[in-house]
């Protein structure tokens, strides 16, 4: 997108269902149902929750995602890098919205951060700016989803680590705290409720909130 006569483009999960083209049509049924944002409504309904078995859950996110490290049947962030960023004319700035799919399918935050690594000194070479995004909490057991794609304590344990290295790192020309932002005030490991969609994924509120602690400086613009 451009903002301001900047080039900005996240590079983020290969299918983030919050990104996806949005449909009017979809954002009522029966003239009262809310499902912004990759349908997820702003509190899940009994049948939403019984619509989301293990086995669709499986098939919903096989092969859909791409973080820094190569999982089976998905295309790493290191290697859609000069496609979906560094191919692009115009491009200025790079968020960098990576990791989670990597944790729950138990990499490392070494192998993370070494991928991150790779993807920062390309951007950079390159001359673009670029923006760490730390990894939100997901709840230990995702609401419809199967109990694997949660984290735990492993799994936040190497999360933390990564996190902060995207708030410490040097390299970086800004840093945007997602993590902060959606965490609960008691439990840092989950989701605030209030931004809540299943355990995974922030719903409407959550995504508003997200934008909102956007800091356009960070972009070199001004309100």
């Amino acid at each position: 997108m451009v903002v301001g006569g900047r080039g900005v483009l996240v590079l983020g999960p290969r299918r983030h269902r919050g990104l996806r083209r949005f449909d009017h049509r979809r954002l009522l049924r029966n003239g009262r149902r809310i499902r912004p944002l990759g349908g997820c409504p702003l509190r899940p309904t009994a049948g939403d929750l019984r619509r989301r078995t293990a086995g669709d859950g499986e098939r919903r996110y096989r092969g859909q995602h791409g973080d820094p490290v190569p999982p089976v049947g998905s295309i790493p962030g290191v290697e859609r890098l000069q496609r979906d960023v560094l191919s692009l004319a115009g491009v200025t700035h790079l968020v960098l919205f990576l990791g989670t799919n990597d944790l729950r399918r138990d990499a490392t935050a070494e192998q993370v951060i070494a991928g991150l690594e790779e993807i920062v000194g390309r951007a950079k070479a390159r001359g673009l700016s670029v923006i760490g995004a730390t990894i939100i909490p997901r709840n230990p057991e995702p609401r419809g989803f199967p109990a694997n794609l949660g984290f735990g304590a492993a799994r936040n344990a190497e999360r933390h680590t990564i996190n902060e290295w995207i708030r410490s790192n040097d390299d970086l020309d800004g840093v945007l705290d997602f993590d902060e932002v959606l965490q609960d005030a008691v439990n840092v490991d989950l989701i605030n409720p209030v931004y809540d969609c299943d355990g995974i994924h922030p719903n409407v509120l959550g995504y508003a909130a997200l934008g909102r602690a956007i800091e356009l400086a960070a972009f070199d613009l001004t309100p």
